[in-house]
Order: C-alpha cells, then sequence, then structure tokens
C-alpha cells in the first residue's frame, strides 16, 4: 500500500469509530433514561424496598450519579445530580450527600468518564458558575463547551481586571473623602 492509501482508511477508520461512539452514546443514554422510567415506576408500584431489585437498581454511588449523568439531555450541576441519585431511590448514607457527589465526580472526572462543561454566553465567554458535568464528549447540548482552562482562565484574568478596576476608583474615592473629612471640609 502507499502512504496516501494508508491516510484514506485511517481517515475511513477515525470517520466509522466516531460514528459507532456515537451511537453507543446514543444507545447509553437510552438505557438510562428507560432505566430511569423503571426506577420511579418500581417506586409507584411497590410500596416496599423488596419489590426494587435487579439491573434497575445502582449498587454504588459512583454508578448512581453515572446514571443520572448519562439519562440526561443537559449538563448537570452537583446538586442536581444528588437530586437524582435520591429520587433513584439510592440511599447516601454519608453526613454530607453533596460533598460524596463531589469526591465521585471528581474522581470520573480525572478517569475521563465524564467532562466538566461550561455555558457559553452569546459573546463567546462562559459561564464559571455553577460547574456541570456531562456524559460522552460528542454530542454536548447547543450552548455548551467542553471546559476550556486556558480560555477559562483568561476571562477569569479579564474579570479580575474590571473588578480591581472598579474597587481601585472606589478606594480613591473614599480616601479623597476621608482626606476632606480630616481636613474639616466635605
Amino acid at each position: 500500500m502507499k502512504q496516501r492509501e494508508y491516510e484514506a482508511a485511517l481517515k475511513v477508520a477515525q470517520r466509522e469509530l466516531v460514528d459507532l461512539t456515537n451511537k453507543r452514546e446514543a444507545l447509553d443514554r437510552h438505557i438510562a433514561q428507560t432505566r430511569q422510567t423503571v426506577l420511579i415506576l418500581q417506586q409507584k408500584v411497590y410500596t416496599s424496598p423488596e419489590g426494587i431489585v435487579g439491573a434497575t437498581t445502582p449498587t454504588n454511588l459512583t454508578e448512581a450519579c453515572y446514571w443520572a449523568l448519562v439519562a440526561s439531555k443537559v449538563p448537570l450541576n452537583a446538586p442536581t445530580i444528588r437530586d437524582r441519585v435520591i429520587a433513584y431511590g439510592f440511599k447516601i448514607t454519608s453526613s454530607n450527600p453533596l460533598a460524596s457527589v463531589h469526591s465521585i465526580l471528581k474522581r470520573m472526572t480525572e478517569r475521563g468518564d465524564v467532562f466538566i462543561v461550561l455555558r457559553r454566553n452569546a459573546d463567546g465567554s462562559f459561564q464559571l458558575m455553577p460547574r456541570c458535568f456531562w456524559w460522552g464528549q460528542y454530542e454536548l447540548p447547543k450552548g455548551w463547551a467542553l471546559e476550556d482552562t486556558k480560555a477559562v482562565e483568561k476571562q477569569w484574568k479579564e474579570g479580575f481586571k474590571r473588578i480591581d478596576a472598579k474597587y481601585e476608583s472606589e478606594i480613591k474615592r473614599k480616601r479623597r473623602k476621608l482626606e476632606r473629612a480630616s481636613k474639616g471640609g466635605k
């Protein structure tokens, strides 16, 4: 094979990999949404926890957080994930459930299972808070972007410059006022 043939075959294989990954993500999302429906319906139908068993019950908090993210059509922040996990009927036994969810999300992000995403403003800047999480890297909902550390850092610095300038002028104004007051004028 010639170099051009290898390059053409590589492009075809890369496109196929992206297509298959997109299809798998869509199937996983559909499974998670159906699982969520089954969980909710089981809670309505069965009055005792013994009736709620099987592949529809998360076995640990990591799995419950993952299911909440996969089933969602939009990125979620940690409090929303916690609320959905509780709605699944999963009992978070720690004294601070939100801290536990944050720890899980941090580990999942470090492993590359989920991604930190930010809402994009019309001017291209990011809404830096609240931090949201998304499962799947190919099909982000419109108006969302994967966290770009350099762009976020630049926005933070620009924001701090504006804040510093605002407070600097306010401090100067107050100093002048104090100087006038100390001289006996208003």
